[in-house]
């Protein structure tokens, strides 16, 4: 799900994108980290920026990548 919020402080939009059970599986995992990879190194008009990656807190539901 990715929503569309304006920072009250300077007026800039911003797109936030929320994965529930990310980690359930590998392949989503994966998936979510190559795109965050991704953005991080693009440059481009049409291509938001990456401006900051929030983890929920760990839970002991989950096993490594």
């Amino acid at each position: 799900m990715v929503i569309s919020v304006t920072n009250n402080e300077d007026h800039v939009k911003y797109a936030i994108k929320k994965i529930p059970n990310v980690l359930q599986d590998v392949g989503n995992g994966f998936r979510v980290y190559r795109e965050i990879k991704i953005m991080k190194y693009c440059h481009h008009p049409n291509v938001l920026r990456l401006v900051d990656v929030e983890v929920d807190p760990p839970t002991h539901d989950y096993v490594d990548l």
